[in-house]
C-alpha cells in the first residue's frame, strides 16, 4: 500500500504535468489560428474549440503513454518500487486524467448553453465509452511498444489514426454511407451502455496483456 500511494504521487505529478503543458500549447494553437482566420473570433473560437479538446485528449493521451512506457516507468522500477505497484499507479493516473477531460467537457457544455449540456448528458455512454476504447487502445500500442520496442509501436499508432481519419473522410464525403435510418439507429445504439460495456473490457484485457508483457521487460532507461 505504501509502495502504490509513492506511486501515485509520483505518476500524479509526472502526468498532470505533461497534460497540463499539451493542453495549454493546444489552447494557444487554438487561439492563434481562430484568431488568424480573422470575423467573429467568439463565434468562431466556440465552433472549432471541440476540434481542439479532442485533439488535445488523442495527443496528450499518446505522449502520457510513451514517456510511461519508455522513461517513467523503468526510473519508478529502478528507484526500488515493484511493477505491479506502478503500473497500477500508471493506470490509474492515465484514467483519471481522460475523466478530467471529459468533466471539463461537461462544464463546457454547461457554460454554452443549456441545449449542449442536455446534448452532453445525452451521449454520455457514448463519451465513456470513447474514453475507455481509448484507453485500450493506448494500452494496446503500449503492449506493443514493450514487446517489438518503438518503431513498431509508433507505425501501429500511425496506421490506426490514418485508419480514422480516412473513415471520418470517408462518411463525410460520401452521403450515401449513412442514410437516415441507419442514423437514427446509431444514435440510439450510443445512447445505451453498450459502448462502456465493450470499453472496460477491451480495456482491461489490454491492461493485463500489457503489464504481462512489462513483467518480462528488460527494463533500461
Amino acid at each position: 500500500m505504501r509502495d502504490l500511494k509513492k506511486n501515485l504521487i509520483y505518476w500524479g505529478w509526472n502526468l498532470e504535468k505533461i497534460t497540463l503543458f499539451m493542453f495549454a500549447w493546444i489552447l494557444f494553437m487554438w487561439g492563434l489560428l481562430t484568431f488568424m482566420e480573422g470575423g467573429s473570433f467568439a463565434e468562431s473560437a466556440a465552433q472549432e474549440l471541440w476540434i481542439y479538446l479532442c485533439m488535445a485528449v488523442f495527443i496528450s493521451s499518446v505522449s502520457n503513454a510513451f514517456n510511461s512506457v519508455t522513461h517513467s516507468f523503468p526510473f519508478t522500477v529502478s528507484m526500488g518500487s515493484t511493477r505491479k505497484a506502478s503500473f497500477i499507479a500508471m493506470q490509474l493516473i492515465q484514467h483519471l486524467i481522460l475523466l478530467e477531460y471529459a468533466v471539463l467537457a461537461g462544464v463546457i457544455c454547461r457554460f454554452i448553453g443549456e441545449n449542449a449540456f442536455e446534448i452532453f448528458m445525452q451521449y454520455l455512454f457514448a463519451i465513456i465509452g470513447a474514453v475507455l476504447l481509448l484507453q485500450a487502445f493506448v494500452n494496446v500500442t503500449c503492449a506493443v511498444c514493450a514487446r517489438f520496442g518503438n518503431k513498431v509501436a509508433v507505425m501501429v499508432y500511425i496506421l490506426f489514426a490514418v485508419l480514422v481519419f480516412a473513415g471520418a473522410m470517408y462518411v463525410l464525403l460520401s452521403g450515401k454511407v449513412v442514410t437516415e435510418d441507419l442514423g437514427n439507429r446509431l444514435i440510439t445504439f450510443v445512447k445505451k451502455p453498450y459502448l462502456p460495456i465493450a470499453g472496460a473490457v477491451l480495456d482491461v484485457t489490454a491492461a493485463e496483456v500489457y503489464y504481462n508483457f512489462l513483467k518480462k521487460k528488460d527494463l533500461r532507461i
